[in-house]
């Protein structure tokens, strides 16, 4: 998608697992250095009102994956949906942010803003290249980690298997022991 403003800029849906977002990033390449772009997040997609979060990002000599880290992290509802919206600044060169032209599976749908040919924003089977990297609090550690004792020298080896989905994010494991 093409993003420069005022007749261009582009939105991806998406909706958090956790209640805290440390960073966005977006795969976007550029015309020039120092061009300028904004990402907004926010709860209605057609509405600025709702922006609940604003990033500016002046580019150097990268193309590629670009990350709009928030000073402070971002408190959101975990379930809800909410829009990355990324906007290139009007005396920038061309700005444009990379995806694939068909929906992603499990994926939800890109928004195109393209004020001459579709009057504003307008869904597509897209998915726009973009990545939320979220803060995961734990509250009871207890919950997660326990301590066997085995007695004696009855056991000579211990295997862990740990299985995470696509969805499910990175897990961490540790195991400790004592023999």
């Amino acid at each position: 998608f093409k993003i420069n403003a005022p007749n261009n800029r582009a939105a991806q849906e998406f909706i958090p697992r956790t209640d805290t977002i440390r960073s966005i990033k977006a795969y976007l390449t550029r015309a020039n250095p120092n061009d300028k772009v904004t990402l907004k997040v926010k709860t209605n997609l057609k509405d600025d009102s709702t922006t609940i979060a604003t990033k500016d990002y002046t580019f150097n000599d990268t193309n590629g994956w670009i990350e709009f880290a928030f000073d402070t992290p971002l408190k959101v509802v975990p379930g809800q949906m909410y829009y990355m919206e990324l906007i290139g600044s009007e005396d920038s060169g061309a700005i444009i942010w990379h995806g694939t032209t068909a929906r992603q599976k499990d994926m939800l749908p890109a928004w195109n803003y393209d004020l001459p040919v579709h009057g504003g924003y307008t869904s597509t089977s897209a998915t726009a290249g973009f990545e939320v990297t979220t803060v995961t609090s734990i509250k009871e550690p207890a919950m997660i980690a326990k301590e066997f004792k085995i007695p004696g020298n009855i056991v000579d080896a211990i295997n862990v298997n740990v299985e995470a989905s696509q969805k499910g994010g990175n897990i961490k494991a540790e195991i400790r022991s004592n023999y």
